[in-house]
């Protein structure tokens, strides 16, 4: 019996195991979208107040509200079908498939876009993550940065496991 408890625990969707994997993943990625906000340099000076937009994935979305709780920076859950001008960062998780509307919302705002995954990030974003068993990296873009008037620390870039 106790067998069966513990594997009901330790499977997906069960007990306390899966949810502390989720969290623990939404976690490291909402740091890394902090940090990619704190080392780039936006072309006329930083908004006083960032507001970071999620979409696609309520975990991050939670992550990232608990990583701002104490800062006047908000965190809005979004879908790239609505405006998105009042975002200065953007995240689209892997499972958002709609971005044919994505560059209409945007305008000519100047946003930070960050991809969870390489078919999207390809779509002309400027970060990505790179998902590696036990490690989390990214890529940049820096042909889209420039195009954003987005200028990415060395710092930062330096850590990037591709740039482009």
């Amino acid at each position: 019996m106790r067998w069966l408890l513990l594997l009901c625990l330790l499977l997906p969707g069960y007990g306390l195991a899966s949810t502390q994997i989720i969290t623990g993943d939404a976690s490291l990625k909402a740091a890394f979208i902090y940090r990619f906000a704190q080392f780039t340099v936006w072309p006329d000076a930083k908004p006083d107040s960032l507001r970071y937009c999620i979409a696609g994935d309520d975990t991050v979305l939670l992550a990232m509200r608990d990583i701002l709780r104490d800062s006047s920076n908000p965190v809005t859950a979004v879908t790239l079908q609505q405006n998105l001008q009042s975002c200065d960062v953007l995240y689209i998780a892997a499972g958002t498939t709609t971005l044919s509307t994505f560059s209409e919302n945007v305008g000519t705002k100047t946003i930070l876009t960050i991809a969870e995954n390489v078919q999207t990030f390809r779509q002309g974003m400027v970060i990505g993550f790179i998902t590696e068993p036990k490690r989390l990296s990214f890529r940049v873009n820096l042909q889209v940065a420039k195009q954003q008037g987005l200028t990415l620390s060395s710092q930062m870039l330096k850590l990037a496991k591709e740039i482009y």
